[in-house]
């Protein structure tokens, strides 16, 4: 997942409102998002783990790269499992981050939301910092939380609007704001890679030959604990598929 926003708590009816893209090179092998026992995520096909998703207990997982290529790692573990390792376990979050704070030289770079109905954490392992979230409107890409990459701030704005506007239940409203093409000019992050290719990257919807955006997801949860949960992706031959799930959250 490389730009997402989420609202937590900010909304009476619906503490959780979730919406992100997922940038990846499309010949990379890609499972779209299914419900089985009791989790809603898609799956990476080339490593087995996950860029998104919420599970029964009401856990949810949202993981991006930290776009910095010195810090690679040798022979480093899936960034990936993170978020699927989460959603299949019982740990609370900021026991679940804590636990990851105490390895981080054994990822690539990686910025990290996990959560639940009580709690909402966030750790990059290049911040090396567990923090636990107030309840607020966050954005997230590549940088760390809350950076200000137009992007981010774009995001943040849009669904601050939806809010506001009373029109949390517009889905496409949402897709709307996630298939944004606007590519920025200003204020835009350097993060070791030539100026016209971030350039390229400051867009929430990418297009480029051979990478861009493969996943658009929405997720909403409502006061019940129904999980309303929309994914737009694209096929090998570059057309979108539209499907949405539910769950329930067990009390």
């Amino acid at each position: 997942m490389c730009t997402l926003a989420i609202a937590y708590k900010v909304v009476k009816d619906y503490p959780l409102i979730f919406l992100g893209n997922r940038d990846e090179f499309y010949k990379r092998p890609s499972q779209n998002a299914t419900l089985k026992k009791g989790v809603i995520c898609g799956t990476d096909l080339e490593k087995g783990g996950t860029w998104t998703g919420i599970n029964e207990r009401g856990a949810f997982a949202f993981i991006t790269n930290y776009r910095d290529f010195t810090k690679h790692v040798d022979q480093p573990l899936s960034r990936g499992e993170l978020t699927r390792t989460f959603l299949h376990s019982n740990s609370l979050p900021i026991t679940y981050l804590n636990s990851l704070s105490e390895k981080p030289h054994l990822y690539d770079p990686y910025n990290l939301i996990v959560g639940d109905m009580n709690q909402l954490g966030f750790y990059s392992n290049i911040e090396k910092k567990v923090r636990i979230l107030e309840p607020g409107v966050y954005g997230l890409s590549n940088g760390l939380l809350n950076s200000n990459w137009p992007k981010v701030d774009a995001i943040r704005f849009g669904l601050s609007s939806l809010i506001e506007s009373g029109r949390v239940l517009e889905i496409n409203a949402y897709f709307d704001i996630l298939e944004d093409a606007h590519k920025y000019d200003k204020g835009l992050p350097d993060t070791g890679i030539k100026a016209e290719l971030e350039h390229d990257l400051s867009a929430l919807f990418i297009a480029l030959d051979g990478y861009g955006t493969r996943f658009e997801t929405v997720i909403i949860v409502d006061h019940s604990g129904q999980v309303q949960y929309y994914e737009k992706s694209r096929d090998e031959e570059g057309k979108w598929h539209l499907q949405s799930l539910n769950l329930q959250i067990l009390k």
